[in-house]
């Protein structure tokens, strides 16, 4: 446990960069260069919340694109598919230019009325879903130095509440479970669901899926390729293109910039950790696990009737079995 004052400290560290996260992206600024995003039913829309198999997505999807050839020519992945709300208003990204491939590929933690409506409704949309309880635990490691506050006085729960359970921002697993479950549910023929359990335990099958939904079918030597590149090995080795340092770098500058202070870089905790072997039960402490067992009564099983996430998940895989 942190030292009491360290930790309430760090909570109003934590507190205060969420008030301003939030802020910003409900501005009209922010909202106005996101709703202006083209999309076409051409193109694709990964949406999943963080540390939920996001980026190995954003990987899968593009060596899709381009045909299982093997692109790694790219200095962060994030050049290849931008994410919506961190390229927008701080980098000032054109998230309307040509990406490289003929179509193009967007990643976003956001729900959907946060989104263009063409990416929502038209767009094919790959909705990543992974179990909350494992989600928390690897974003819950990884969040204190990506948002640059000090990992001694980091508590569990204070971190929990404000990066995944929090009403007043968009850091809520369940309430963005929600909306694209409802989305799905109500019949939209353009979402996708993929288990990232699913995903890392058979990659083949799911890689073959992904890519025929996208309209982009892989010989087998096209998909062996794309499965080795998108690999726990590959990727963990080539960490430097997936761990949204240059993404960090940039928004980083740009905060520095706007307070007049002066940039401070950030040396964060690996981005690609333990992938399919972690346990979060027993990362997480138990005063997390209770809140999450209710927020998901109250989110999920209320209206959607689901006890667990195993029981949503076995649900939806045997209705994608039957069409």
């Amino acid at each position: 446990m942190a030292d009491e004052s360290l930790r309430l400290e760090v909570r109003s560290q934590l507190e205060a960069m969420v008030r301003n996260q939030a802020a910003m992206w409900a501005s009209p600024k922010f909202v106005d260069v996101i709703k202006a995003t083209k999309m076409t039913s051409d193109d694709v829309l990964i949406a999943g919340f963080m540390k939920t198999g996001t980026n190995l997505l954003q990987q899968i999807c593009h060596q899709i694109r381009m045909g299982g050839v093997g692109d790694e020519d790219f200095d962060e992945i994030w050049d290849m598919v931008p994410t919506l709300m961190m390229s927008s208003v701080f980098i000032k990204r054109d998230l309307n230019a040509p990406q490289r491939g003929d179509f193009k590929i967007f990643k976003t933690h956001q729900r959907p009325h946060e989104l263009p409506e063409a990416g929502v409704e038209q767009s094919k949309v790959i909705w990543v879903i992974r179990d909350p309880v494992n989600s928390a635990a690897s974003g819950l490691q990884w969040a204190p130095t990506f948002v640059n506050i000090n990992p001694a006085g980091f508590d569990p729960m204070d971190g929990y509440k404000n990066l995944f359970a929090n009403e007043k921002a968009f850091f809520h697993y369940w309430l963005f479970m929600a909306d694209w479950l409802r989305l799905y549910k109500n019949g939209a023929k353009n979402i996708l669901p993929v288990f990232y359990e699913d995903l890392v335990r058979d990659p083949p099958v799911h890689i073959r899926r992904i890519a025929n939904f996208i309209g982009k079918p892989l010989t087998e030597d096209q998909l062996q390729k794309v499965v080795q590149l998108s690999s726990f090995e590959y990727m963990k080795a080539n960490e430097h293109k997936f761990s949204l340092r240059k993404e960090r770098e940039l928004v980083g500058r740009a905060k520095a910039q706007r307070d007049g202070t002066e940039y401070q870089p950030v040396v964060a905790a690996p981005f690609v950790n333990k992938g399919a072997k972690r346990d979060g039960k027993k990362e997480l402490p138990q005063e997390v696990l209770d809140d999450m067992k209710t927020q998901w009564a109250n989110c999920i099983e209320k209206e959607f009737g689901y006890s667990s996430y195993d029981d949503m998940r076995e649900d939806i895989w045997s209705y994608e079995l039957l069409i």
